[in-house]
């Protein structure tokens, strides 16, 4: 998990064995879904409370969303 994904973040998850990549949604570069997306490795994000934003987050490949808005969604 990362707040902002580093520039080697990829090699950082392999090498730990993580299945995914967790970091904060407005960090996450569409650069850096798209390689986790190529990785086959799973995208979460948080903490969207954009209902909008969310739904083009998945949109673009994002596997899940945390909020703290479960009211809006």
């Amino acid at each position: 998990m990362f707040d902002t994904p580093p520039e080697d973040w990829l090699a950082r998850v392999q090498a730990a064995g993580a299945v995914g990549l967790h970091c904060n949604w407005r960090r996450l570069a569409p650069t850096q879904l798209e390689q986790a997306l190529s990785a086959r490795l799973p995208v979460a994000v948080y903490t969207c409370n954009d209902v909008s934003e969310a739904e083009r987050l998945w949109a673009a490949g994002v596997s899940a969303v945390f909020t703290d808005r479960l009211d809006i969604f």
